[in-house]
């Protein structure tokens, strides 16, 4: 079976808004919604729909985002000033459902010392590094799976020093190399085979979906693909509604949806990575499941499943 190949595109559909500006706007029903959030040695400053917003006694600002409907904590970050700006000390965050899918430091601002990241569902690592003053350093790695696929050295924030490939079915070696500054200068291949499947280019030999009939009216793959790509944005646009229930809430941000376009271009395993809140989620999910037949994906001459990540942004203005 072929590899399911990724694609990604960004939606602004109508940011967030900076943590402060909501508080002192009046009436607010939600002020007691998270109470139970906010520890001993907390004062609470604000809370909304979505978040809530505190003061420590060391002098630190919290911020806590929640997905309001099962009032799970989805973010937890700590701040330096009271505008909410600069970011000092640890950062967590977790999926709609409550997996932590990322750990990390801020000092003054920038990302210091380890981070670990998590897949969504399976809990498993994606990756992990450390941070030094804001940039990547030393070993960052890489896991299909849970399973240890590349290791990289990084100095200074660039790829600078030796790199690892792993097979994560047998966790064998595929072939090591050195970097230097972001370019690979050496690279000693154990596993031909192996190697010539991961190293693949998926779009050699092979094409992206399109969306719909495809522009079938051009002739150029690339002109297609532009023109299909504005008739996505235009089936999204037109169809999608921001949710009352989130205007009468002031809430906005990125919902995260992901789908398979299949071997035969149907639009299939629709599912909402991160939806902000319940009524957004579903909006998400409808448009989705509105979506025409693609032209499938092609690799080697064969139509392959692709995997399409679309984060789609909602703004109140």
């Amino acid at each position: 079976m072929k590899n399911i190949l990724i694609f990604g595109v960004l939606i602004l559909f109508t940011g967030c808004k900076s943590l402060m500006t909501a508080v002192g706007d009046g009436f607010n029903s939600y002020e007691k919604k998270y109470d139970e959030f906010v520890a001993e040695n907390e004062q609470k400053i604000y809370s909304d729909f979505t978040t809530l917003l505190t003061q420590r006694a060391d002098g630190k600002y919290i911020a806590r985002e929640f997905y309001p409907d099962s009032q799970t904590l989805i973010a937890y970050k700590e701040y330096k000033d009271q505008k909410f700006e600069i970011q000092d000390g640890e950062q967590k965050t977790w999926s709609d459902f409550g997996v932590l899918t990322n750990s990390v430091t801020f000092v003054n601002g920038k990302k210091e010392g380890p981070e670990n990241n998590y897949h969504h569902k399976t809990k498993k690592l994606t990756s992990d590094g450390n941070w030094l003053n804001g940039e990547k350093d030393g070993i960052w790695t890489k896991y299909k799976e849970g399973i240890k696929s590349e290791a990289t050295t990084y100095q200074n924030g660039k790829k600078n020093g030796e790199y690892k490939i792993y097979d994560k079915e047998t966790n064998k070696l595929i072939a090591y190399g050195t970097y230097e500054k972001d370019s690979i200068i050496d690279t000693q291949v154990l596993l031909p085979q192996k190697w010539d499947k991961y190293n693949k280019d998926p779009m050699l030999d092979g094409q992206m979906p399109l969306f719909g009939e495809g522009c079938p009216e051009l002739d150029n793959y690339i002109d297609k693909k532009a023109c299909a790509e504005m008739n996505m944005l235009k089936f999204i646009y037109s169809n999608l509604k921001y949710p009352a229930s989130a205007r009468e809430n002031d809430v906005e941000g990125t919902a995260i949806a992901q789908f398979v376009v299949d071997a035969e271009g149907r639009v299939t395993n629709i599912e909402i990575v991160r939806g902000i809140c319940g009524d957004i989620r579903t909006e998400v999910t409808r448009v989705l499941v509105k979506m025409p037949r693609w032209v499938p994906g092609k690799q080697d001459g064969e139509n392959v499943k692709v995997l399409y990540t679309l984060p789609v942004k909602f703004r109140l203005e």
